[in-house]
């Protein structure tokens, strides 16, 4: 789940998880017919492996059937650092346009502060994607973030992404594949992306209720550019993040998703989670 758990994702950076493994559904849906169901298993092979493998589908009113897409990650746990890589595979199918495959290479580094209550985390990611559709083209994806956290309680984030094409979409007059760009970048949406970004930047900020409970808010912005789409697109997500259990965790998530001068679309995402 890209689009956040921003508590959640620095947890994993830094070191392994406590639980052995974690086991998540999310739900989306909203405007434009839009559906999206992803189910996501992590497991904490040893202090220094771990692994993770995901499965999604999602619709909306430009595809006639449902598109279908699976990631496998393995990263390699060290002191203050995680790397990791993460293959992706959008299979064809009798009501797609079209498929892909691709991967992402991540690192992600914990800085050292002075106290032991803030830190500070720097993220990079090299993605490639090759699209298979009425001709075939490479996408090349480069993004850079920062995570700072205050007292325990307070994170702050900053994204960076630049996308690149061998062959331009705009002269090919492509506005979209099946590829849903949340699986390479941070969108700050929970919105199937498959519009050909050019570049997208985004903030975020947490909050978490005490440093103990786990439980938090959570509030992005992001602004991208893509090809033939002549207006940015702004997007705002804000939710929270409960944890229900010692074992339960419950997430929700509203997403305002405009493009410059048209109307406003709403998206809404429920995700469970249950960790052992």
């Amino acid at each position: 789940m890209r689009k956040i758990a921003l508590l959640f994702v620095c947890l994993v950076a830094a070191t392994p998880l406590k639980a052995a493994w974690w086991l998540q559904n999310e739900f989306v849906f909203g405007s434009s017919k839009t559906k999206l169901n992803s189910t996501t298993y992590f497991v904490q092979i040893s202090t220094a492996w771990s692994t993770e493998a995901s499965a999604s589908f999602y619709t909306n009113s430009t595809f006639s059937g449902w598109i279908p897409s699976g990631k496998l990650s393995l990263n390699r746990h060290f002191p203050r650092t995680l790397i990791g890589i993460r293959p992706l595979y959008y299979p064809p199918t009798t009501t797609t346009p079209g498929h892909a495959e691709g991967g992402t290479l991540y690192t992600l580094f914990q800085i050292p502060l002075e106290t032991e209550e803030s830190s500070m985390q720097l993220g990079t990611s090299l993605s490639s994607i090759r699209h298979h559709s009425q001709g075939n083209f490479n996408e090349t994806i480069f993004e850079l973030q920062m995570v700072q956290s205050f007292f325990r309680e307070f994170q702050f984030l900053l994204s960076g992404t630049g996308f690149y094409y061998d062959q331009s979409p705009k002269k090919m007059g492509r506005t979209s594949s099946v590829v849903n760009q949340m699986d390479v970048a941070m969108l700050q949406t929970v919105r199937p992306f498959t519009e050909f970004p050019e570049w997208t930047g985004s903030v975020q900020f947490a909050r978490a209720t005490d440093p103990e409970s786990q439980n938090y808010f959570f509030l992005g912005y992001s602004a991208t550019r893509a090809h033939n789409v002549s207006n940015l697109i702004h997007s705002l997500l804000t939710g929270m993040d409960f944890r229900l259990s010692e074992t339960w965790h419950l997430n929700f998530s509203y997403n305002a998703w405009k493009r410059s001068g048209f109307s406003l679309n709403h998206y809404y995402a429920f995700t469970l989670r249950y960790a052992s």
